[in-house]
């Protein structure tokens, strides 16, 4: 993005914060609100026209590279097995608004669900390729899956058996016909295997069921009436309260966010090629991902079946990737491997950086040792489409409000504040998800009655309109009555030469309340002590912002998308200092 061009978008953005100043005494106050402007209308087509519409333009370009499958598609041959598994799903008697569970690997039949879903009406549900028995069934019954699309096995997990421990009429009824107490609403079962099992179609099999031209009718006539805001797709999200919740997107969501997303990213310009490490059954793999990609003829190279730093930069090397996509702990990891062996990356010039706080340091490096000198750092949450503000290209972290997009801080009574006063970020638009899949309390509490959602994070909107992440609202550490942001100690435990990843979190203390307890991981064949780190924050940080306890890691508790997991690292902080 030209300066010129980010000059005038700061400028706007300006514009739009002295718009909004209130009568009376303030009125030479800049309030803490940003709108997104644009010359470009939101677009009203639904997944499966937008699939359609780009599988013909980019007929002849490559669509998707899965290098552990050895399989490498065309648009054009996507747009037919998409179109066959659709009236597949079809046939099976799932109709329009039905829930299709997808539940296994990132693989190349994911990716054929994702659209054949869209093109068939139903509402994708992703579930955790992680989720044991309990889990499962608790988010089957959540949103009442019809059908469930399961991978037959993944280092330990054998999803067909677990599925048995939920629902064990499964093996023993007729392909189709499932009826059980556990999961009363589950009726169809499919697995990715060649194998057969009871209970089940096998996923080739539904696709030949779709080469009937009776079921490829009923999918073109579907394509007229799927609606703009009809539900699409379900993510579950635990939010702050620990029990999932499903994020429901509309069509009108997840089509316009990815557009926007990638042309500020600049996917519009050249073609691409990225390396998807990020798992499909997340928002960062599916929407900003898959979907994206579509929107702009982008190839999607995917290296494994799960995050694989070697993997990642064999593929980059292989496939002459433009682009990476990860989460900051993806990235400490590819660079990490980089210094050794000196891949090849020189077809590499942008990517994403998102799922977690992205540390300036980690930026600088990603940018100079990956070549990504114009990747960009997101912010946005399943619940807002996903993406809401996002850096312009140049290894940059400073995060401006997108197009089309409402957002303020506000205090905990939701009253606007000052630019520069840290609050809660709320936004409000075409990006905000439907709401929260038969919970409408829940809801209710993330969505005010003026239309903001309200996402739980701390952050500093500024004079020039950009946006500032101070942290989590629930992360935020009370010591000895200051309040303590992780996110600022972290970021400078990032400069130091010998740490390659910090967390840093609030344990309980009779005296103080809460003390400071930061877990590092070194670089390779360094050491480092307490006392070194300590006397590195002297001069640079407040004595009160020093943590109290350090410990050393070799890694971190991490969730499937590389989040690092702070309620673990908390217990484990506390077991290991006895308090």
């Amino acid at each position: 993005m030209s300066d010129m061009y980010k000059s005038a978008v700061e400028g706007s953005l300006q514009r739009n914060l002295s718009t909004v100043l209130p009568s009376g005494n303030n009125s030479d106050i800049k309030w803490s609100y940003v709108c997104g402007t644009t010359s470009e209308p939101l677009t009203c087509k639904h997944v499966g026209q937008l699939f359609d519409e780009k599988t013909t333009e980019f007929a002849s370009r490559t669509c998707i590279v899965s290098i552990y499958q050895d399989i490498s598609k065309t648009f054009a041959e996507v747009r037919k097995e998409v179109d066959r598994l659709a009236a597949g799903f079809i046939s099976l008697g799932m109709d329009k608004g039905d829930r299709l569970g997808i539940w296994g690997i990132t693989c190349y039949e994911w990716y054929l669900v994702q659209f054949a879903a869209a093109k068939a009406g139903l509402v994708l549900v992703n579930i955790n390729p992680a989720y044991q028995a309990a889990e499962l069934k608790y988010c089957l019954n959540l949103v009442d899956v019809k059908g469930l699309v399961c991978s037959e096995t993944f280092r330990t997990q054998n999803y067909y058996k677990i599925l048995n421990a939920v629902a064990p009429e499964v093996e023993g009824s007729k392909p189709g016909s499932i009826k059980s107490a556990n999961a009363p609403a589950l009726e169809k079962l499919v697995m990715i295997s060649d194998k057969e099992f009871g209970g089940a179609f096998r996923f080739q099999d539904v696709m030949k069921m779709g080469d009937s031209k009776e079921y490829m009718d009923k999918l073109e006539s579907l394509q007229n009436k799927i609606q703009m805001d009809d539900a699409c797709n379900i993510q579950f999200t635990s939010g702050t309260t620990g029990s999932p919740k499903g994020a429901c997107s509309s069509h009108h969501n997840v089509v316009n966010n990815t557009r926007i997303m990638g042309q500020r990213i600049q996917f519009d310009k050249k073609p691409h090629a990225i390396c998807l490490a990020c798992p499909f059954y997340h928002s960062f793999g599916c929407i900003m991902g898959n979907i994206c990609a579509l929107t702009f003829g982008v190839k999607i190279v995917v290296p494994a079946a799960h995050f694989n730093g070697k993997s990642c930069l064999e593929a980059i090397e292989k496939e002459k990737c433009t682009a990476i996509y990860g989460s900051p702990t993806m990235f400490v990891d590819m660079l990490n491997l980089q210094r050794q062996h000196a891949y090849d990356v020189s077809s590499v010039e942008t990517g994403i950086m998102a799922g977690a706080s992205c540390p300036t340091e980690l930026c600088k490096n990603v940018g100079k040792e990956l070549n990504m000198t114009r990747f960009t750092v997101v912010y946005g949450m399943t619940e807002t489409g996903p993406v809401t503000f996002q850096a312009f290209p140049g290894a940059s972290t400073t995060l401006y409000v997108n197009p089309h997009v409402e957002a303020k801080v506000c205090d905990e009574n939701g009253k606007l504040l000052p630019c520069g006063t840290p609050g809660e970020i709320c936004t409000r638009g075409y990006s905000t998800m439907l709401g929260y899949w038969g919970d409408e309390k829940k809801t209710k509490d993330t969505i005010d009655s003026k239309s903001w959602l309200h996402s739980g994070d701390l952050g500093v909107i500024h004079e020039n309109g950009s946006l500032e992440i101070v942290g989590r609202i629930k992360d935020m550490i009370i010591r000895g009555g200051e309040n303590l942001f992780p996110k600022e100690i972290e970021e400078l435990l990032h400069q130091h030469p010998k740490v390659m990843e910090a967390s840093v979190v609030g344990i309980p203390d009779e005296r103080m309340g809460e003390e400071l307890c930061a877990w590092i991981r070194l670089e390779d064949n360094t050491h480092c002590t307490e006392e070194e780190l300590k006397a590195y924050f002297k001069g640079k940080i407040a004595h009160f912002k020093i943590p109290r306890f350090i410990i050393f890691v070799d890694k971190f508790p991490l969730t499937v998308t590389g989040k690092i997991q702070k309620f673990k690292v908390i217990e484990e902080s506390i077991k290991k200092l006895g308090r």
